[in-house]
């Protein structure tokens, strides 16, 4: 598979306020940011989201999710 994304995704903004603390701009953005990271954590620099009851899940990116589903099917 691929290695690390280069351009930005839908993980950027968790990744950046989960490593660094950053924030959006927008208020109401950052609020729905700082709940949502909550069921987010960073291990070895590779996003995961947690559940209650399920293990610890890889997020993918585009290109990698599309490699999966090919793998998949």
């Amino acid at each position: 598979m691929a290695g690390e994304e280069v351009e930005p995704n839908w993980m950027t903004p968790y990744k950046n306020f989960l490593i660094w603390g950053e924030l959006p701009p927008n208020e109401d953005e950052a609020g729905r940011l700082k709940q949502k990271a909550n069921y987010y954590v960073i291990l070895d620099g590779k996003l995961f989201k947690r559940g209650l009851i399920a293990p610890l899940l890889e997020c993918l990116n585009s290109q990698q999710e599309n490699y999966v589903m090919r793998e998949l099917h």
